[in-house]
């Protein structure tokens, strides 16, 4: 099978482009000017949304970056497990029981301070 085009057809389509061309002859196309001084200066969003925060709303973003980094996860729970260990080996005076009566004490007291802080982050 031969893929080469005949002659009638290949001058059958420059005679088709030719012919285009000539539509557009008196046409310009110009893109539209911006003044670029009539327009206000650019402003970082961010920045003015620090800048409207309330005292509480950036004590909030404190403690949920606080309590929402891994540094905190892991530090508590090193602490939790420390007062696990030490009240189940007893190298020191039992002061929390199996059960863990105060640790869950804490964990519960902590909670309802964290959850507020964080949702309002």
């Amino acid at each position: 099978m031969d893929m080469k085009l005949s002659t009638t057809t290949m001058s059958a389509k420059s005679s088709y482009g030719e012919n285009l061309k000539h539509v557009f002859d008196g046409i310009h196309f110009q893109f539209p000017s911006f003044k670029h001084e009539h327009h206000p200066a650019i402003v970082n969003a961010n920045e003015v949304a620090d800048e409207r925060l309330t005292f509480g709303q950036k004590v909030a973003d404190v403690v949920a970056s606080g309590m929402g980094s891994w540094r905190f996860i892991i530090i508590q729970s090193l602490i939790m497990a420390i007062w696990i260990m030490l009240n189940l080996v007893g190298w020191f005076y039992h002061w929390d029981l199996y059960p863990f009566v105060l640790l869950n004490l804490a964990m519960s007291a902590q909670a309802p301070f964290a959850t507020p802080l964080i949702m309002m982050s």
